[in-house]
């Protein structure tokens, strides 16, 4: 039933020859790669959730309602992007780049941010040095792939969820709800 409490004071390794102010490039931008790997990773599970909530209730849709519900879960799909091969399901994996791939599947999706995040944020904890042009490039690539998903990610949350959750309500359905991951216990 006590608490006990003593300072330590944290040292840089003496071995590391770094200045302090590109460590702290290091540290800012790893925790931003981390943080969007994170919240890209978030995403992924809430599509999952809503795939679920999708695939129970379209053998009761028909006509516009069930036409909408596959639009829908074909478009969240579509944007977590397929696992890699040997994956553990939906979002584990990897994928990357920018643009098309072959037969016109967009690169573009949670799972390849997820990887792409991930794989700068590693390269960046690989050494206690001053990130290279190549990597600062990378992390910025990564950074940009991030954003432009995660942005597809929160329309179609948000504004397509309505207007697909409106389809529903006038067939007498129930709605797709999407949690909000700030409402969950941690």
């Amino acid at each position: 039933g006590r608490a006990y409490s003593q300072s330590i004071v944290v040292k840089q390794d003496p071995r590391v020859k770094t200045s302090a102010l590109a460590m702290q490039q290091v540290y800012s931008l790893s925790k931003a790669t981390y943080d969007g790997a994170v919240a890209a990773q978030e995403a992924v599970r809430q599509a999952g959730e809503i795939r679920d909530q999708i695939a129970k209730v379209r053998s009761q849709a028909s006509g516009p309602s069930g036409e909408a519900l596959a639009a829908f879960d074909r478009k969240v799909e579509a944007l977590v992007g397929a696992p890699a091969a040997g994956g553990r399901g939906r979002g584990q994996g990897s994928g990357g780049g920018r643009g098309g791939a072959p037969g016109g599947v967009s690169t573009e999706t949670l799972t390849s941010a997820v990887a792409a995040l991930s794989g700068v944020m590693t390269s960046l904890q690989g050494a206690d040095v001053q990130p290279t042009t190549m990597q600062l490039n990378a992390i910025a690539s990564a950074r940009a792939l991030g954003t432009r998903v995660m942005t597809r990610w929160a329309t179609l949350r948000t504004t397509e969820l309505a207007a697909l959750n409106g389809t529903l309500k006038s067939a007498g359905m129930a709605a797709i709800v999407a949690l909000d991951p700030s409402s969950r216990p941690k």
